[in-house]
C-alpha cells in the first residue's frame, strides 16, 4: 500500500522478498521514483536489494537501504545491509527479569525504554 511517499508492507518473513521487490517494481512502472528504502525487518530490506539488482541500481548511490531488526541477514548480501538494531537480546532479558520478579511478588518498574541503534554498513552512505 502507498501513503504519500511512503511504501507500507505489515508483513515481515523471507517469504516476502519477493513480495517486496514485485511491490517497488510496481511503483516504478508507475513511474514512483524513490531513493531510499526503511524496511520493517531485514528481510523486506532483502527484497529491496533485489529490487535494486534488478533495475541494475548502485547501492548506496542510486537507492539507500535500511533493515530492522540487525539479524543474521544483514551479512548474507553484498553491499551488507544498513540495520536498525532493536537490542533484542536486552529486550529478552529485561522480561525475563520482570517477569520473574511480578511472579515473585516484587514491585517492579511500570514502563521500561529501550533505544535501538543504526548500525551503518553498506546499503547507506
Amino acid at each position: 500500500m502507498t501513503n504519500g511517499s511512503f511504501l507500507q508492507l505489515y508483513q515481515g518473513s523471507h517469504e516476502d522478498i519477493p513480495a517486496m521487490a514485485d511491490q517497488l517494481l510496481k511503483l516504478h512502472a508507475k513511474g514512483i521514483t524513490f531513493h531510499g528504502v526503511i524496511a520493517a525487518d531485514d528481510s523486506l530490506a532483502l527484497g529491496a536489494l533485489k529490487y535494486a539488482r534488478e533495475m541494475k541500481l548502485r547501492i548506496p548511490e542510486d537507492l539507500a537501504i535500511i533493515g530492522y531488526n540487525n539479524s543474521m541477514l544483514v551479512n548474507c548480501c553484498d553491499p551488507e545491509l544498513t540495520s536498525i538494531d532493536n537490542k533484542l537480546e536486552t529486550l529478552c532479558q529485561h522480561l525475563i527479569t520482570t517477569l520473574m520478579g511480578v511472579l515473585g511478588g516484587s514491585e517492579m518498574p511500570k514502563k521500561t525504554v529501550f533505544s535501538g541503534e543504526l548500525v551503518k554498513r553498506g546499503t547507506t552512505k
